[in-house]
Order: C-alpha cells, then structure tokens, then sequence
C-alpha cells in the first residue's frame, strides 16, 4: 500500500489576536481516509486553527495548504471543494436519518396499542 495523499498540511502556523497567540508554530500534516480529532482545553486554538483553514481568518503566519494548493486562488478552490464534499455528507447522513424514522400517524389518530389505551380500542 503505498503513501496516502497529504490533504492538509501547515507549516509554522501561527495566528494572534492582539497580544494573545492562539496558534504558535503549529505545522500538522492529515492524510485521505483518516479520521482526526481536535482535543485541548478552552482557548488551546481549536476552533481557530478551523478557522484559519477554512478560511474565515485569513490573516495568519506560515502556511497552510489544502489538496495541494497554497496560493490564494487554490486554497480558494480547495476550499469551496471541501466544502461541497462536507455538504454532501450532511445531506446524506440527513436523508439517510429521514428514511430510518418510522412513518408518522396520521394527524389525530390514536396511535397506542390496547394495552395503552386501558383495555379500550
């Protein structure tokens, strides 16, 4: 099995909020087909380092790249991709939750087995 395809990498990302540092050097590297999570306590850079790649806090230090790309109009490009993967996925995960659930009653009707309903049907 040979290497897995780099999807995003950093290299010495860093990103500041006034004096705050949020990310101080970070460079990390996540392949095609695997699963990565996100630990650290409140105010680690989460939820920055999010935002740094998908490009909602687009002032930062080092560099990011995504599906090979790190020029401006490839992380762009690599971004709206991303973007249209995930949106995929949640339609789907939703559409297949939607078909899961059992069919609703009928507006008034009494849905509740005799044993519920005290004998009564």
């Amino acid at each position: 099995m040979g290497e897995q395809e780099t999807v995003i990498s950093t290299h010495g990302l860093t990103k500041r909020y006034g004096k705050k540092t949020a990310l101080d050097g970070l460079s990390i590297e996540l392949k095609r087909g695997h699963i990565y999570g996100l630990v650290g306590d409140n105010g680690s850079g989460k939820t920055t380092l999010l935002r740094v790649l998908t490009g909602l806090s687009p002032r930062y230090g080092g560099t990011v790249e995504i599906l090979g790309r790190s020029d401006r109009k490839g992380l762009l490009r690599s971004r709206k991709s991303m973007a249209a993967g995930v949106a995929a996925e949640i339609l789907a995960a939703r559409a297949k939750r939607r078909n899961a659930r059992p069919e609703s009653p009928e507006p008034g009707s009494d849905t509740r087995t005799e044993r519920e309903n005290g004998g009564r049907t």
